[in-house]
């Protein structure tokens, strides 16, 4: 089974993307499957210029991934959490598609209310800092994709919007079977008060849920100290 873990970052290359994408190479390496970080803006040139760059994620739809039966996409501010044991969590092992939380269920009614043309409350919606899609997923999703639906999600739901209206177009429903990775384990956010419980933690700007705030590069930094993360040598 062929498998390839990537990510995507369009803007100059910084230290937290950079020690990102350096963990997640190590990690597909551990599995035993490929790794790629996506440069620049490769996904519908033609209105790249016109579009939020978190949509270039959406790379992860294109035909030059059909070689692999399974993929992950996984955003460049995320990390490993750091273990005492020497089990490796992996993430292809879990089923499911994406994460989906409170928030997504308010985000998802956002669409149905606002653009019912897309929005459907009975479809799956995913969160988009990690997704895992098999293949026929893909190449569904990609039969169905239109500059039209790109557009407009352009700079508001983004990459969540689109695949949320890609499920709604191919029949998917939420509650159908395989739809969600078990709870947050794959994305905890770096304030939630049992972060130490993630397996992959994403960093965010608040420091506690409620605040304050700083930058992800000094909240990265924070949970090395306190032993939640590797770090880079």
């Amino acid at each position: 089974m062929s498998r390839i873990i990537l990510q995507h970052w369009a803007g100059p290359m910084d230290e937290l993307v950079t020690a990102s994408s350096k963990e997640f190479s190590a990690y597909a390496e551990s599995l035993g499957c490929d790794y790629e970080l996506v440069r620049h803006s490769p996904f519908m040139p033609r209105i790249a210029h016109k579009i939020s760059p978190c949509l270039q994620k959406l790379i992860y739809l294109d035909e030059k991934y059909d070689m692999y039966d399974t993929l992950v996409m996984v955003d460049a501010d995320m990390f490993i959490r750091k273990r005492d044991d020497s089990v490796i969590p992996n993430i292809f092992e879990d089923i499911g598609i994406g994460r989906h939380t409170q928030i997504q269920t308010n985000l998802r009614a956002g669409i149905a209310r606002t653009l019912p043309r897309f929005g459907n409350e009975n479809a799956p919606y995913w969160g988009g800092s990690i997704i895992k899609l098999p293949l026929e997923i893909r190449q569904k999703f990609r039969s169905l994709i239109t500059e039209e639906i790109v557009m407009t999600f352009a700079n508001n739901w983004v990459d969540e919007g689109v695949m949320h209206t890609l499920a709604n177009l191919a029949g998917m429903r939420h509650d159908d079977e395989g739809m969600y990775l078990n709870g947050q384990m794959w994305n905890y956010s770096s304030f939630e008060p049992t972060v130490e419980e993630a397996n992959f933690i994403h960093i965010r700007t608040k420091i506690r849920p409620h605040g304050p705030k700083d930058t992800k590069l000094n909240n990265y930094h924070r949970l090395i100290r306190q032993g939640l993360l590797n770090g880079t040598n």
